[in-house]
């Protein structure tokens, strides 16, 4: 499968240009979906997100992780993405386990072969290998027939930079 990838030189972030492409596609995802994921002990739980536009210029994404036993919500998140004044794209991340906000910045993203609609999104803070500072990725991949996955990756001063949990999701209609 040939693809195009943009990668920001030193985590610089994707320029304006382009990231207004990426988030006129995130615009073109705004809705509800429903799906699957996996935690980062290895249980799988039922997700809901839902995908809202702000002020023309941001994309919200608010989801719920429910256990499949008892249907309680056990994480909650919210990922704001809009433009950095006039550079190239950030997500701030809220959580239900974090005091405050973290601030990713888009570092790479690419295009598949199958379409123009088909595009993943990396947001990352920290370099992946340097083990002696926290460091976290997003990579979030809008699918053909509007299919959508989550995949968070992140390591602590000390420990190995790793795949933590994911979600793959399906537009409701």
């Amino acid at each position: 499968m040939e693809s195009t990838t943009l990668q920001a030189p030193n985590n610089t972030g994707i320029d304006a240009r382009e990231s207004e492409a990426l988030l006129k596609q995130l615009f073109g995802r705004v809705g509800r979906y429903s799906g699957q994921g996996v935690d980062g002990e290895g249980h799988s739980f039922h997700a809901q997100l839902d995908i809202t536009g702000r002020l023309g210029r941001a994309i919200e994404l608010h989801y719920t992780a429910r256990t499949h036993e008892r249907e309680q919500v056990f994480h909650e998140e919210v990922i704001q993405i809009a433009r950095e004044g006039v550079g190239g794209l950030a997500a701030w991340v809220l959580t239900g386990e974090a005091i405050g906000v973290e601030r990713l910045q888009l570092v790479a993203a690419s295009t598949s072969a199958i379409g123009p609609s088909e595009v993943a999104m990396h947001f990352a803070v920290g370099e992946p290998g340097d083990r002696t500072n926290y460091r976290a990725a997003l990579r979030l991949v809008l699918r053909a027939r509007g299919a959508l996955e989550i995949v968070w990756s992140c390591g602590q001063p000390g420990s190995d930079f790793t795949e933590r949990s994911g979600l793959r999701l399906r537009p409701v209609r």
